[in-house]
């Protein structure tokens, strides 16, 4: 039997801009993963990120089944907006009723749960065995995979609806994430302090796509950004007429937004 994590997007009125950039070294961290349970999945075994990978593509190599069967259910007793992650064998993911949930990937059975300060709408990310997403509130958190255990807290102006993404430089994760104070942020991964932060001219909603050492992010100011994921200093810019709530995908140096 088949487990499959889909993710289906729609996007109308889509654009694309092509990002020139020279390419930076980009190094993986190294994850480290449980034992696996008795039943296997017959792909990736985890989804650790928003849409799979840095850049956002939701890519994933997998045939799908003729029938999707659902396997489980969990009452969350709130509404959810957050998507999912996979890793270890246990699905993450936040709930408006303020409680990230670990989940046992093939039962549905809760393993752990954490209660945070506000609304979590945004999709966490798992990196170097934690998890970390971010609140309505504004907070920012980094917990435990295994636990749930907090490791560091971190409060920011205005609520974060998008996910987190990361970058390695110099062997050293860095951590990426639009706010509602109109800054994307970067920090450090261990503690949590801010690396850097370039401010726009209204909120940011997504989740930032990092490709080639640069860090792209539209904004409800209309603009479509490129960072450098190093410097902070923005490289282009593109106003595309309306206010961009969703997440850029980025694919041989294009970027695709709805």
């Amino acid at each position: 039997m088949r487990f499959l994590l889909i993710s289906i997007i729609i996007i109308t009125c889509t654009a694309a801009y092509l990002w020139y950039t020279s390419s930076s070294p980009q190094v993986e961290p190294k994850q480290h993963i449980g034992q696996h349970s008795s039943k296997e999945l017959t792909t990736n075994k985890n989804w650790t990120i928003f849409r799979n990978n840095q850049a956002l593509t939701g890519r994933v190599a997998a045939d799908f089944p003729p029938r999707l069967i659902p396997q489980w259910t969990y009452q969350c007793k709130g509404d959810i907006q957050s998507s999912p992650i996979i890793a270890e064998n246990i699905i993450f993911i936040g709930c408006e009723n303020e409680n990230l949930y670990a989940l046992d990937l093939f039962t549905g059975q809760n393993v752990w749960q954490f209660e945070s300060d506000d609304m979590i709408s945004a999709p966490p990310l798992y990196l170097s065995a934690n998890i970390i997403f971010g609140s309505e509130s504004g907070s920012l958190y980094s917990l435990e995979a295994k636990s749930g255990k907090t490791n560091w807290v971190q409060r920011f102006d205005s609520k974060i609806s998008g996910g987190v993404n990361y970058n390695t430089i110099n062997y050293k994760n860095y951590l990426y994430f639009g706010s509602y104070d109109n800054k994307l942020y970067c920090i450090n991964e261990d503690d949590g302090a801010i690396y850097w932060s370039y401010e726009t001219e209204n909120y940011l909603n997504g989740t930032p796509a990092i490709s080639n050492g640069l860090v792209s992010i539209g904004g409800c100011d209309q603009f479509m950004r490129a960072i450098d994921a190093i410097s902070g200093v923005e490289k282009h810019a593109v106003e595309l007429g309306s206010y961009i709530a969703g997440s850029a995908a980025i694919e041989n140096s294009i970027a695709y937004i709805g």
